[in-house]
Formats: C-alpha cells, sequence, structure tokens
C-alpha cells in the first residue's frame, strides 16, 4: 500500500487517535461536570447496599 511507505501517515494517525481520545474524555467527564455546575444538579454518591438496608431497618 502506498499509505504505509508515507513519512506524514504515522504522524496522522496518532493525531487522529490522540483527538478521539480526547473527545472521549472531553465527553465523558467534562461535559457532565460542567452541566451539573451550571444547572446546580447536586453531587449524589450511590449508596451501597449496607446503607439500604440500615436506612429501612431505621424507618427513614
Amino acid at each position: 500500500m502506498p499509505l504505509l511507505a508515507d513519512a506524514f501517515f504515522n504522524s496522522m494517525a496518532v493525531t487522529i487517535m490522540g483527538g478521539l481520545a480526547f473527545a472521549s474524555l472531553l465527553t465523558l467527564i467534562a461535559v457532565p461536570v460542567f452541566y451539573s455546575l451550571l444547572f446546580g444538579i447536586p453531587y449524589r454518591r450511590a449508596s451501597s447496599c449496607a446503607d439500604k438496608g440500615e436506612a429501612a431497618e431505621s424507618g427513614t
């Protein structure tokens, strides 16, 4: 294949892979954080099964 011998092919491939990785991290991490900050959505930790059992026993 002629593209494999090209000097710019490897650097272009690395640039594309880096851009895809950066865009994925931006989409999965930064966008939800900014959305929650802008719209005032409180951060809530997921409770474990032990916490649910204690809450059910105490009646809350």
